[in-house]
C-alpha cells in the first residue's frame, strides 16, 4: 500500500550513523523500493528509515509500506532491532566480488543497449560502452572502485590465502 510520505510519523530510531544516503536513493531511483518501509496502524516507522530518508531525498510524495499492526512497543523496537541486527554485512572479498560482478553485468547491459549506428558518445570519441567510464557512470560507483575491486579479486584468486585480508592489505 502507497502512504504519503508526510504522514510517515519517524520516532526515536536505533541507527545512529545513516552512511550514504546518495547511493541508496540512486539505487531506488533506478531499480524502485525493493523492500517497503514497515510502519504500525499510526504510520509509524518501525524499519526502514535509510530507504524512507533515500525516498525524501528523491522527492517522492508516496512510498511503499508494510504494515504490522497491534503490535506493542517492545515488539516495534525488536523489529527494527532484527532489520538491522540480523543482517550481515558482505566482508571486504564479498563486497568486491560483487562489485566486480556489478560493473561486468553493466557493461553486458550498456554493450546490448550501444547502437551502433551512432558509432560516438556524445563527446565526438568513439563508443565504448563497456569502459569503465560507462560502467561507472551506469552504475554510479567510481572509476577507482571497480579498478580496486578488480585488483582485490584478482589478488585473491592468484593467492587464496590473502582471502580474510581487507582489499588494502590483499592488494
Amino acid at each position: 500500500m502507497n502512504v504519503p510520505i508526510t504522514e510517515i510519523v519517524v520516532g526515536e530510531r536505533r541507527r545512529e550513523d545513516m552512511g550514504d544516503i546518495g547511493e541508496l536513493a540512486a539505487s531506488i531511483d533506478r531499480y524502485g523500493l525493493i523492500h517497503p518501509i514497515v510502519v504500525d496502524e499510526r504510520h509509524a516507522l518501525i524499519a526502514g528509515g535509510r530507504r524512507l530518508a533515500a525516498c525524501k531525498k528523491l522527492g517522492w510524495d508516496h512510498v511503499e509500506v508494510r504494515y504490522f499492526v497491534t503490535l506493542t512497543d517492545a515488539e516495534k523496537r525488536e523489529i527494527e532491532l532484527e532489520e538491522n541486527v540480523r543482517r550481515k554485512d558482505l566482508s571486504s572479498l564479498e563486497r568486491d566480488k560483487r562489485r566486480v560482478e556489478l560493473a561486468d553485468i553493466a557493461a553486458e547491459i550498456n554493450k546490448d543497449k550501444f547502437r551502433p549506428d551512432s558509432g560516438q558518445n556524445s563527446e565526438g570519441r568513439p563508443a565504448t560502452p563497456d569502459s569503465v567510464r560507462s560502467v561507472a557512470a551506469r552504475t554510479g560507483m567510481a572509476k577507482s572502485v571497480i579498478h580496486d575491486a578488480r585488483a582485490h579479486v584478482a589478488a585473491v584468486e592468484r593467492h587464496p590465502e590473502l582471502a580474510d585480508l581487507s582489499q588494502r592489505e590483499a592488494i
